[in-house]
């Protein structure tokens, strides 16, 4: 799962907007994706276990063929 929020300055260099889910979760970024524009992103590994944590951006047990 994972959950995009567009920053509203669309600024990489501030990070005072920085979103927050389930009340300490602090988002990922800024960080800009091309199409997108700059935005926070959030990872919630669901239905593959990772060994990082569940919120962690990465899991070393999936990989892209």
């Amino acid at each position: 799962m994972e959950w995009i929020v567009r920053d509203a300055d669309q600024k990489v260099e501030t990070g005072r907007d920085r979103p927050v889910m389930f009340g300490d979760r602090h988002f990922d970024g800024p960080e800009e994706i091309p199409g997108l524009g700059v935005v926070y992103t959030l990872r919630a590994w669901i239905f593959k276990d990772n060994p990082r944590g569940v919120f962690h951006p990465w899991n070393p047990r999936v990989t892209c063929p």
